[in-house]
């Protein structure tokens, strides 16, 4: 589960009415708690696997970087990007 989705599960819980006195309040939360009860009940989204880049955009990105200077570092970086969001990893 996304932090997203926990986030909304945490919220229902403190969204809960009978911990609000006020009539117009509870009115709000009920609105509040459908919604979100809706996004949860919809299947949780699964990004689409991404494929690395390949050596000519890396290269590119390389070339019109203002900042970078050092082509192996610049590229290991990339690599090490995606690997830490899961981009081409097996």
């Amino acid at each position: 589960m996304n932090k997203e989705r926990e986030l909304l599960l945490v919220a229902l819980d403190f969204l809960n009415p009978s911990r609000w006195l006020d009539p117009a309040d509870q009115h709000v939360l009920n609105i509040l708690t459908r919604d979100i009860e809706e996004i949860l009940a919809q299947p949780e989204h699964i990004p689409d696997e991404r494929e690395p880049l390949d050596d000519r955009e890396i290269s590119h990105g390389f070339r019109i970087s203002k900042k970078a200077i050092h082509a192996e570092s610049f590229w290991m970086g990339v690599r090490f990007a995606e690997k830490a969001h899961g981009i081409g990893v097996e």
